[in-house]
């Protein structure tokens, strides 16, 4: 086990660390729990947290890893990755955080744990395509829509790790969206994927080495078809699902003290719909073909006015991003994306602001609350992305 160890830190500190450089924004989201000082703080944190992830991660990767050390290492991919979500909205990292954490145990609980956490990254995101896109979400128009977006745009987000010139096969786009079938094949096995294989995987250790493979296939397709790369699923999949079950039972991995409780807690962030650093539901491209049809209206409806500079950031790419690709509950429910119809002009305004008197954002600079008195309307400007 411990030259897969070796392996693995080898392989994810040099992504860690390219995926964690400096970002640059005017706000930056905060969890209700934060306080601003602290939001300062792990902000300050981040150079420091950098250097120790590059030396922590290479002295595990060519020494036998030891419990402090793995322990260090999973401290400053916590602080980087605080950074990281708040600062970009990317879920991209939470399997790196919660598999780190998991290193510290050991035998069949560490197992345990990583299989939940495999399970959590792919099933929680597959039952919120179900839970908020509904049935439509498996229609060809669904997958369609997010392919001509994919098609029609550069990168959602600028980090050259995850989304590298080149990686995004226009032609391949192309010729799935002159296919409704395929369309609709890619959707429904999509989500069929992401709900059921892993954990019939997880009882079934038979089935983890092909669950593994599927999963790099699936993630290829991603790459291919949307130009993102998940660079941390794969390797963390492959912590829980390489190698044999331990002393060839599966309940012992299963059946104990720490899975149990990672289960009940990301069981709950999933039924929940937690978004809020260090829990996360995972709602990746959750909503169907109509849904993003509205939330399409609200780019550059919403703004923030900053004391700072004259930029105006859009709150629902703060939120759902530049494409409808996260969901954010309080959001969506502000502007009824799942209602069927949008509220009132006057009751959409009253809600976000009595979400922003929440201050889930601050400014960076001076790292002031925004609040529902920082909230700009503009009725006659929105910038379509369908």
């Amino acid at each position: 086990m411990n030259n897969g160890l070796q392996a693995w830190y080898a392989a994810v500190t040099p992504f860690a660390v390219a995926f964690y450089d400096p970002l640059d924004s005017p706000v930056i989201r905060k969890p209700r729990w934060a306080s601003p000082f602290l939001v300062r703080l792990l902000v300050q944190l981040q150079p420091f947290a950098r250097a120790c992830l590059a030396v922590l991660g290479l002295l595990c990767a060519v020494y036998t890893p030891r419990l402090e050390l793995q322990a260090a290492f999973a401290v400053a991919v916590t602080v980087l990755d605080f950074y990281s979500f708040h600062m970009l909205n990317c879920h991209l990292s939470f399997v790196l955080m919660y598999s780190s954490w998991a290193l510290l145990l050991q035998g069949p609980q560490q197992k345990g744990v990583l299989l939940v956490i495999t399970i959590h990254q792919l099933t929680s995101s597959g039952m919120q395509k179900c839970r908020v896109g509904g049935l439509k979400w498996t229609s060809p128009e669904t997958f369609a829509q997010t392919l001509r977006n994919s098609l029609s745009t550069a990168q959602i987000r600028p980090a050259w790790i995850t989304e590298p010139n080149g990686i995004k096969q226009r032609g391949l786009i192309r010729a799935v969206l002159e296919r409704p079938w395929l369309c609709r094949l890619s959707a429904v096995g999509g989500l069929a994927f992401e709900v059921a294989l892993f954990p019939a995987a997880a009882v079934v250790p038979s089935l983890r080495l092909l669950a593994l493979a599927a999963a790099t296939v699936f993630h290829s397709a991603i790459a291919l078809l949307h130009g993102i790369i998940f660079i941390f699923s794969v390797p963390c999949y492959a912590l829980a699902l390489w190698g044999d079950s331990e002393d060839g039972n599966w309940q012992m991995e299963l059946l104990n003290a720490p899975t149990f409780v990672t289960a009940g807690i990301l069981a709950w962030t999933t039924l929940s719909s937690v978004e809020s650093w260090p829990f996360n539901h995972i709602g990746l491209f959750p909503y169907n073909y109509e849904q993003v049809k509205h939330l399409s209206t609200l780019f550059g409806k919403f703004t923030l006015k900053l004391e700072s500079t004259n930029v105006q950031p859009c709150l629902a790419e703060l939120t759902v991003q530049g494409f409808p690709s996260a969901y954010h509950p309080i959001f969506c429910d502000a502007v009824g994306t799942q209602s069927g119809s949008a509220p009132s002009r006057r009751v959409t305004i009253q809600r976000l602001q009595k979400w922003l008197d929440t201050s889930p954002f601050l400014e960076v600079n001076g790292f002031k609350p925004l609040t529902a008195g920082c909230l700009q309307v503009n009725d006659s400007c929105h910038k379509s992305h369908v």
